[in-house]
């Protein structure tokens, strides 16, 4: 007043009085825009700009940007002290419009969270599983397990193949998690190889490389050609005995490992008896082994003085064989056969006979054994004598006159004796 500033009248306007006026007076008033603090604050995690007491004049917009720090995202924003969503997660900006008083703005951030979403087939598992949080930046291993009987077939991370899972399971680390994500593992059942092989002489089957599922069954059938027979049955190295010689099926039951099999076969041999009598031989003799298909010949002698009698083929005649001997055959041999020979002595005939006036005896045909003796008796007529005897058509004169006796010794071929008289 008069020049000199009074403080009676407040900011908010008021009344100045001039009391007791003895003179002439001057009173001017100034005036200044009002202004307000709007306090601006940011937790961990991001910032807002402007911070801090920030100075807006009255009616005057003040607009802050909210920026979370990488890896966070906007949590709440509170003006005056109540919170605000029209601030988006990933930060933006606050506008105060048209200011007529003093405010606070506060934003707090939190750290980002991906989610992996992990999931596992048939035949195994995957741990963790399901919607899995994890935060920015940080790392989550997952483990892949086949069940029993099964392998890991294939690890997806984000629809593509990962190679670094075994079939027999493990682990897949993501590290530094900045995005979500997927791991996917699917599973199949373990296959074990059964290899399979046969000798000459017949098959198996399947035969080769058989592929077989965990816990499955698998046959294998053995099968002779013909004329042949199973010889040995090997399985995993080890003789088996299940199979017969004529052939027949094999099952590995429950495979859990690789196995293999295999199978060696002979050619089938059939026995062929043979025997002989008394009298001769046959050759070769007794149990003798023949191979399928094979022939076989048996060599038939009699012994001197014997003449081959009957042979017996699987207890039926045969007539092919002289009296002499000779060879019978078994051609083709597909079964056992039984071959049997008996002989008899010869015989051989000494033809006797007696003119008239006189007799021999025994008289005609006399049947003697090969090596025996026969004796004959020339006996004249009363009254006559011996004229001739004849052996075999030559005379001979060991028989007296008056008669006597004549002997084959030793017989080995027919004869004749005649006796004449006079």
């Amino acid at each position: 007043m008069d020049g000199a500033a009074v403080t009676t009248v407040p900011a908010a306007g008021g009344t100045y009085t001039f009391s007791n006026v003895t003179a002439a007076h001057t009173i001017s008033a100034a005036f200044t825009l009002e202004t307000f603090s709007i306090t601006a604050s940011a937790g961990t995690g991001g910032a807002i700009s402007p911070s801090g007491a920030v100075s807006v004049n009255y009616g005057a917009k003040e607009v802050f940007t909210i920026t979370p720090s990488t890896g966070y995202a906007l949590s709440t924003v509170l003006v005056d002290g109540t919170a605000v969503t029209t601030v988006p997660a990933a930060g933006g900006t606050y506008t105060f419009s048209n200011i007529k008083a003093a405010h606070t703005i506060s934003a707090t951030f939190t750290l980002k969270n991906f989610t992996i979403t992990a999931s596992a087939g048939t035949g195994g598992t995957i741990s963790p599983s399901g919607a899995v949080s994890v935060s920015y930046g940080s790392t989550e291993s997952f483990t892949v397990t086949p069940s029993t009987g099964y392998n890991v077939s294939k690890v997806l991370v984000d629809g593509a193949t990962v190679a670094t899972i075994p079939a027999v399971g493990g682990t897949y680390t993501f590290s530094n998690v900045t995005a979500a994500h997927t791991i996917s593992a699917t599973f199949t059942l373990e296959t074990f190889t059964v290899t399979a092989s046969a000798g000459s002489g017949g098959t198996i089957s399947p035969k080769g490389a058989v592929s077989v599922s965990y816990g499955n069954g698998q046959s294998f059938t053995i099968t002779p050609s013909t004329g042949y027979t199973v010889s040995t049955i090997l399985v995993d190295g080890e003789v088996d005995t299940t199979v017969p010689a004529t052939g027949g099926t094999y099952t590995f039951s429950n495979v859990t490992a690789a196995h293999t099999i295999s199978a060696a076969f002979i050619l089938e041999t059939f026995t062929v008896t043979a025997s002989a009598g008394t009298g001769g031989t046959i050759n070769p003799s007794g149990a003798v082994s023949v191979n399928y298909g094979s022939s076989k010949a048996f060599a038939i002698t009699p012994s001197v003085g014997y003449n081959v009698s009957t042979v017996l083929v699987d207890g039926a005649a045969v007539t092919s064989i002289p009296a002499a001997g000779g060879t019978y055959t078994f051609s083709n041999v597909t079964a056992a056969h039984t071959i049997s020979v008996s002989f008899t002595l010869k015989t051989f005939i000494i033809t006797a006979s007696a003119g008239t006036n006189g007799t021999i005896s025994p008289s005609g045909a006399i049947s003697v054994n090969y090596g025996s003796k026969e004796t004959f008796t020339v006996t004249p007529s009363t009254g006559y004598k011996v004229s001739k005897v004849l052996i075999d058509g030559k005379a001979v004169t060991t028989v007296p006159a008056a008669g006597g006796t004549y002997t084959f010794n030793n017989v080995t071929a027919a004869h004749t004796i005649s006796a004449a008289f006079k």
